[in-house]
């Protein structure tokens, strides 16, 4: 039964080695060696074209760069998975092996103490660099915090509630340019239209009299 046992793969903690994209699929070095007949320790060669699960459903997916030296879990299926691998259709198994190493997945994300995720926030979601240095939070209070170097919006934004700015705000039209409907109120500072400051502007050359309009009301 021993015998049969060692046979028997389930589950074990790899690194990658190399990623393909286009799979996506990984070469992955197992971390925990094999122990031979005679009590000493070899490491397994690394398996390769292992396919990598990332979060996927219903039309959506969340993809990360997948780099050289990241942790993960192998799964080892407990039958063959090429033909579905290929195909990705149902059908019998290409070959009769069981629990396989020819048949890993790979999920990364799982880590080595040495490796753990720092300054881990427990007061809601986040999705992060691991330095922290940019980050999508949402926590359990509902509030949504954003930083990073710089946000590129690729489409229209819409702002069904009050939008407050700290630190000032400037850009460039494109296209029909910058419209805004409804109330617009500005306070403090002045309001300037191509170099032209609104607040006390006034023009000359009245008829008759060829005076100048008084500044606005």
């Amino acid at each position: 039964m021993d015998a049969a046992l060692l046979r028997v793969h389930t589950a074990l903690p790899g690194r990658v080695v190399s990623f393909d994209p286009d799979g996506p699929t990984a070469t992955v070095q197992v971390m925990v060696d094999q122990v031979l007949t005679g009590g000493s320790a070899a490491p397994l060669p690394p398996l390769v074209d292992v396919p990598v699960q990332f979060p996927r459903a219903g039309g959506f997916v969340i993809t990360f760069p997948v780099k050289p030296g990241d942790e993960g879990q192998i799964i080892f299926n407990e039958r063959c998975i090429d033909g579905w691998h290929q195909s990705g259709q149902s059908g019998p198994p290409m070959d009769y092996r069981l629990h396989d190493y020819s048949d890993a997945s790979f999920i990364p994300g799982i880590s080595s103490r040495p490796n753990a995720i720092p300054n881990f926030e427990m007061d809601g979601v986040s999705i992060r660099t691991l330095d922290g240095a940019a980050f999508i939070k949402i926590n359990d209070a509902g509030h949504i915090t954003m930083d990073g170097t710089d946000l590129t919006v690729k489409c229209p934004v819409f702002f069904e509630k009050l939008f407050t700015y700290m630190a000032g705000m400037s850009g460039t039209g494109g296209g029909a340019g910058t419209k805004v409907s409804g109330s617009f109120e500005q306070s403090g500072g002045t309001l300037s239209s191509n170099g032209v400051v609104l607040d006390n502007h006034v023009h000359s050359g009245v008829q008759p009299g060829g005076g100048n309009t008084g500044g606005p009301a």
